[in-house]
């Protein structure tokens, strides 16, 4: 079970973390057991494929696939499956390859500060499709305000990366890399599968 105290300090160490101050890894649980729990990041972050699969249906998109691919049970459980299924890819990807690339001894601590800094990493894009979702936002502005989002996030992970693993800026970088595209993965076979 998922403490209060134990979401307040993550945030702080997140915070830290983004501020590129390594001293932020003190903040979490990097026990076993808080491995488990960092888990809980992915309830937390929640509303953020609820926001992002409310906004697809007014792209583009939508008019080119139909009303019934967006609006049957399918877009959303294929949705929410990507989103649950990048949460577990990468860090099952990383568990086989670490010891080869010789982060078993990080591994935990990595994955503990990749999970919790992920509730800050996604404000900016979340901000910025709820305020495309409620109209505040005009269409031509979402895909350089989503980049810059994507850009933030990056940088965000690189920060993590770098400072949770101690690694060297090329491996740093493939890291970072390889958890961006199995994401894209992910999520391109989810739009395949529900006819995007």
């Amino acid at each position: 079970m998922i403490g209060g105290d134990e979401i307040v300090r993550a945030l702080k160490g997140s915070w830290r973390l983004l501020l590129g101050d390594a001293r932020g890894m003190a903040f979490f649980d990097l026990t076993i057991g808080g491995f488990w729990r960092s888990f809980a990041a992915m309830a937390l972050c929640l509303p953020m494929p609820v926001v992002e699969l409310s906004a697809q249906r007014l792209l583009p998109v939508a008019a080119r696939v139909g009303p019934q691919t967006l609006e049957g049970p399918l877009y959303w459980v294929g949705g929410f499956a990507a989103y649950v299924l990048t949460w577990i890819a990468f860090p099952v990807l990383l568990a086989v390859v670490a010891k080869p690339l010789g982060l078993a001894r990080v591994y935990v601590p990595y994955m503990v500060a990749r999970n919790w800094t992920t509730l800050l990493a996604t404000v900016p894009s979340f901000v910025v499709t709820a305020a495309f979702l409620l109209g505040l936002l005009p269409l031509e502005a979402l895909g350089p305000l989503n980049l810059a989002a994507l850009g933030f996030g990056l940088y965000y992970a690189w920060m993590v990366t770098r400072i949770a693993c101690a690694t060297p800026p090329g491996l740093t970088a493939g890291l970072v890399a390889l958890d961006f595209l199995v994401s894209l993965v992910v999520y391109t076979a989810a739009d395949r599968l529900i006819g995007l």
